[in-house]
C-alpha cells in the first residue's frame, strides 16, 4: 500500500514534495480545542537512519563477536564494554565516515538509538557548516547583516543631511 502510494504521488509531484515516509495510523489525536495534536506523534525515523541503523547492527556484531544484532539490542547488554565502545566508534569514523565518540555510544547504546543520534549530528555539522559561511541560518533564511556605514535614505541624506 505504501509502495503504491509513493508512485502515485512520484506520478504526480515533483520529487522534493514526494514524502521519505508514509506511516499509518489509527487516528488523529486532537487536542482539547480540535486541533491536531502533533505532539502527541513520535518522531519519524528518518529513511537514512534506517539503513544505518542496519550498518551499525553489522558493526556492533563484529565488535562483539556475536552472530547477529537487533537494531533494538542494547550494546552492554550483549558484553560489549568500555573497550569495545572506543573500537567501535573507530569502525564507525572509517567504515561509515561518520563521528561518533564513545559519549555518543553511552548515551545512544542500540543501532538505533546510535542511527539517530548520529544522524542528527550529521546534520547539524551541516547545518553549522552552513551557518559559517555566512549564507544561509537553521531554517534557512539568509542572515541580515549591518551594513558598514549607513546606508541614506533620501537623496538628502547622501548629500550629507544626516548621518
Amino acid at each position: 500500500m505504501r509502495a503504491s502510494l509513493v508512485a502515485h504521488l512520484a506520478e504526480r509531484l515533483p520529487a522534493h514534495l514526494v514524502p521519505d515516509l508514509i506511516e499509518v495510523v489509527g487516528h488523529f489525536p486532537l487536542t482539547p480545542n480540535g486541533k491536531l495534536d502533533r505532539a502527541a506523534f513520535d518522531a519519524p525515523v528518518p529513511r537514512a537512519s534506517v539503513g544505518l541503523a542496519d550498518d551499525l547492527a553489522g558493526l556492533f556484531a563484529e565488535v562483539l563477536s556475536v552472530d547477529a544484532v537487533a537494531p533494538d539490542d542494547d550494546f552492554f547488554a550483549l558484553g560489549g564494554t568500555s573497550l569495545t565502545a572506543t573500537a567501535l566508534a573507530s569502525r564507525i569514523r572509517v567504515e561509515l565516515a561518520l563521528e561518533a565518540s564513545v559519549a555518543t555510544v553511552f548515551d545512544a547504546p542500540t543501532p538505533a538509538e546510535l542511527a539517530n543520534a548520529l544522524s542528527a549530528t550529521d546534520a547539524a555539522d551541516a547545518t553549522d557548516a552552513v551557518d559559517t559561511a555566512g549564507a544561509v541560518n537553521a531554517v534557512g533564511v539568509a542572515e541580515a547583516t549591518a551594513p558598514a556605514s549607513p546606508v541614506p535614505v533620501s537623496p538628502a541624506d547622501s548629500a550629507g543631511g544626516r548621518t
